[in-house]
């Protein structure tokens, strides 16, 4: 599978900072039938509140009671959400390439299940996210290209050893057939020989 790129509206809130702070925005969310899929939080530097972050919220009635429990749309924040096979150093490649391009991240979150990892990145800006768009799907484009010709050469390499054996096997018999054959006219003539010799003392 090659790295799935997609635009993602986030939507942030705060939260108090005491037990259950982040349990009742949650509530409100899940009670109306949201179904997230990214949920993040973290305390604020007043030491008093928290910062909820969650996503992605959709449809008229979703979005209603998003904002009646506190939320907003994080419009000057411009968000993707990355799914790609799970490998090691798959992290380290998305965000050496985004710095490679001079893309600065405002937030990094990602998460591995199986074969498959999600990666959620934050951008200062929305013009920021759509040329980390362009650069990842790039990368994307010009891993699964070597892929494939990787795979040819996998396919193709089996017929050329294939026929390195046929003819290693063509040259084994030739050569078992050549030293054989002396020994069947060697043996023919000591068979030859006594029956010379006992012809020559009854004459």
């Amino acid at each position: 599978m090659a790295m799935n790129v997609a635009r993602v509206n986030v939507w942030a809130g705060s939260i108090k900072d005491e037990p259950g702070g982040m349990a009742e925005k949650l509530a409100a969310l899940s009670n109306a039938g949201v179904d997230l899929e990214f949920i993040i939080a973290r305390r604020d530097t007043n030491g008093k509140n928290g910062v909820l972050f969650v996503a992605p919220i959709s449809g008229a009635k979703g979005m209603r009671v998003a904002k009646n429990a506190g939320f907003a749309k994080a419009d000057t924040m411009g968000s993707l959400r990355v799914v790609a096979p799970n490998k090691m150093g798959l992290c380290t490649e998305i965000s050496t390439k985004l710095a490679a391009a001079g893309i600065n991240l405002r937030g990094y979150s990602a998460a591995a299940l199986g074969r498959n990892a999600v990666i959620y990145l934050a951008f200062d800006s929305v013009q920021d996210s759509n040329k980390a768009v362009q650069v990842l799907q790039a990368a994307s484009k010009k891993k699964a290209g070597a892929k494939r010709k990787a795979g040819a050469k996998k396919k193709a390499a089996p017929k050329k050893r294939a026929t390195a054996k046929k003819r290693a096997g063509t040259k084994k018999r030739a050569m078992a057939k050549k030293k054989a054959a002396p020994k069947k006219r060697a043996t023919a003539k000591k068979k030859a020989a006594p029956k010379k010799r006992a012809t020559a003392k009854k004459a």
